[in-house]
């Protein structure tokens, strides 16, 4: 907005449009809408400001009260103005009074920024600017604001007193010094705070504009020669004019106008607000009862919605509000998969549409200046992939033939990136696949010892590996099998012979097929013919695979006997002296 001109240079605020300004985030811890988008910040290679001043390093740290201030026009989702601002105290703020002129505009200050669009958005829930403003002349250019939330910062500035204005007024105050967010003397922004060093020059100011007031106003400036000046520029309103007593710093002037055309054209003019010490007093003190009656901010969530609850297929899970400050006259939570609501209200029932989406906790908050809203993320696992739940069962040997007693069969299912999965197994044998009766239990175990009863109990029918993946959202039962054949017993053939024809000494050549058999062996002696079976009566000569009879009259008949865990064979074999 700009002031009435004088013959020697035209005068502007100091104000600026936003449309090169820096996006800040909003605070709170997953507040989505508290405070609005800011335009992003052009990359620019400018180190030296204010005008032709210099950056200053970690301001959130070494000046942390000088503060952005951003306009957003009603209805609007980004801001459309810059300023600057003092921190005066945690719920203080000062500016100028043409850098808030929107009665129902949003107005927020930026902390703990390095640099523009890095801080923070805290809503400004009320204003008091000096009635007395107008905008033609910039008289009374003054005004105080309160935050919606108190602020923590490091450092506070201090208000001028009337005799520190004075002496600053009057030129008898050196170090002066000027700080602002706003333009270089490019007319960039840069998106740094920048800095330098002014005098007092009213007397300059009173050639220069109209409607300059060496009793309400300080004018200063470097001067650079050829008419040109160091000072402020646009974005720099409302910023600070300070000088230091002691380790104190005070603000002496609030940046008001300077030159219309080219910033460092004409010294900057400063609203000296030692001189308006009643003023701002009475001010400060209208600011809670004007943030209680007439509140300007949009609701500030001060703690993030958060979900309670098990997340399960089957189980509510509750949309908790979370907080937000006293402004807020009522809050909704509702639950959101992307853009779609799901069922009004704040308890969502798990289905198994949910799982591996998403779901938003979305609280919407109001306040007599609008809505904003939070929200909270809540990740559903998926149910467990259908494919990478089938088992393989490991630990049978090939070749169709029963495993030998004690053999280890395992299953197990591939591994899955599915989170929460837990694998049970249950071990079956089974007259034929797809059973649903004669359903033996075997163990449950992802090994199982197959032992002589595990066997004998799976003879001719099919061990099943049944494995069970599961996670809060479903579970999926996959089987895996392998066939057993039939118990036999031991195959086995005898040949008797002569093993030793010098002495006489006869052998038993048992031969057997399979592993895990055990042989024994008797010799008997009969005479006349050779037996089926050896009689219980018979005299046992020999328990070994060998004999050396005596009496070479006789038929003499080894039986060789094999035995496994699935049974015995019985053969028997004879031989007679010729």
């Amino acid at each position: 907005m700009s002031a009435d001109v004088a013959p020697a240079a035209s005068a502007a605020a100091l104000s600026r449009p936003a449309s090169t300004a820096g996006a800040a985030s909003t605070a709170g811890a997953t507040s989505t809408a508290v405070a609005p988008a800011v335009p992003a910040l052009p990359e620019l290679g400018v180190t030296r400001s204010v005008t032709h001043g210099t950056v200053v390093a970690r301001p959130a740290s070494t000046v942390p009260w000088v503060l952005p201030l951003w306009h957003v026009r009603k209805g609007a989702t980004s801001a459309d103005a810059l300023c600057s601002s003092s921190a005066i105290s945690p719920t203080e703020i000062v500016t100028a009074a043409h850098c808030v002129p929107d009665a129902k505009g949003l107005y927020y200050v930026e902390i703990g920024a390095n640099a523009l669009r890095k801080g923070t958005l805290v809503p400004v829930e009320a204003i008091r600017f000096h009635s007395g403003y107008r905008d033609r002349t910039a008289v009374n250019d003054v005004a105080v604001l309160r935050p919606l939330v108190p602020l923590s910062l490091r450092a506070y500035a201090r208000l001028a007193s009337p005799s520190l204005a004075a002496k600053a007024r009057a030129g008898r105050v050196a170090g002066l010094r000027i700080y602002g967010w706003g333009d270089n003397e490019k007319g960039k922004l840069t998106g740094q705070l920048r800095t330098t060093t002014l005098r007092q020059v009213n007397a300059l100011a009173d050639r220069t504009f109209r409607y300059f007031s060496p009793k309400t106003q300080l004018a200063a400036a470097r001067s650079l020669g050829r008419g040109r000046f160091a000072g402020g520029c646009n974005g720099d309103s409302g910023g600070p004019l300070t000088t230091k007593v002691g380790k104190a710093v005070f603000v002496v002037g609030v940046s008001s106008y300077g030159a219309a055309k080219g910033c460092d054209l004409a010294p900057t003019v400063f609203t000296s607000v030692g001189a308006y010490s009643a003023w701002t007093k009475a001010a400060r003190t209208s600011l809670p009862k004007l943030a209680r009656t007439q509140n300007r901010a949009l609701p500030y969530n001060t703690a993030a919605p958060a979900a309670s609850g098990t997340v399960a297929l089957g189980q509510p899970i509750t949309c908790g509000a979370g907080s937000w400050t006293a402004n807020t006259s009522s809050v909704v939570p509702e639950w959101y998969v992307g853009s779609s609501k799901l069922e009004g209200g704040p308890v969502h029932v798990l289905t198994e549409a949910d799982a591996g989406r998403t779901l938003t906790c979305k609280v919407t908050a109001t306040s007599r200046a609008g809505t904003a809203t939070a929200a909270a993320d809540v990740a559903v696992p998926p149910a467990p992939d259908v494919l990478a739940s089938r088992p393989t069962i490991t630990g049978i040997p090939d070749g169709g033939l029963l495993p030998a007693p004690d053999t280890v069969a395992a299953c197990s299912v591939p591994t899955t990136d599915v989170p929460g999965v837990v694998t049970s197994y249950q071990w079956l044998s089974v007259p034929e696949l797809n059973a649903v009766n004669d359903l033996r239990p075997l163990g449950t175990s992802p090994s199982l010892v197959l032992t002589v009863d595990v066997l004998k109990a799976t003879a001719g029918r099919w061990l099943v590996c049944r494995a069970t993946s599961a996670n809060a959202m479903g579970s999926v039962t996959r089987d895996d099998y392998e066939y057993f054949p039939n118990i036999t017993n031991p195959r086995l053939s005898v040949n008797t012979g002569l093993a030793d024809p010098a002495t006489g000494r006869l052998g038993c050549n048992a031969v057997i097929f399979e592993q895990g058999v055990t042989l024994s062996y008797r010799w008997v002696a009969v005479t006349g013919f050779v037996p089926a079976t050896i009689p219980a009566n018979a005299q046992v000569l020999s328990n070994t695979d060998t004999y050396t009879p005596t009496d070479r009259s006789k038929i003499y008949v080894c039986e060789a006997t094999a035995t496994s865990w699935q049974g015995s064979s019985v053969k028997l074999g004879s031989f007679r002296f010729s």
